[in-house]
């Protein structure tokens, strides 16, 4: 069975951002600041370069739950410094990630 992990500190963010396997990612939620603001983030790692994917996050009424919209944007690093740079001023606190 698929069990997300709860993500709680930066410090766990960064560590599992520098583990990330190619079929694996992050899940957590922009700010105000964010190109797409409040919208989601995911983070993924695909031959060492990490991928940073913003897109809308839009209220389901009928599941009770927010989906993913449209709008995307991605962003990609070679290194995980550079990545960190942009998530660090992007993300909304307090922080809320889940590893998938």
């Amino acid at each position: 069975m698929y069990v997300e992990k709860k993500i709680d500190t930066d410090e766990e963010l960064q560590r599992h951002m520098r583990a990330l396997d190619e079929d694996e990612g992050i899940r957590t939620f922009g700010n105000s600041q964010s190109p797409i603001p409040e919208g989601f983030i995911f983070i993924t790692k695909s031959n060492e370069r990490y991928c940073i994917n913003l897109c809308e996050r839009v209220w389901d009424a009928g599941a009770s739950q927010y989906k993913v919209g449209g709008n995307d944007t991605y962003f990609y690093f070679d290194s995980f410094e550079e990545a960190w740079k942009m998530i660090k001023t992007i993300i909304r606190l307090p922080m809320e990630a889940w590893l998938y």
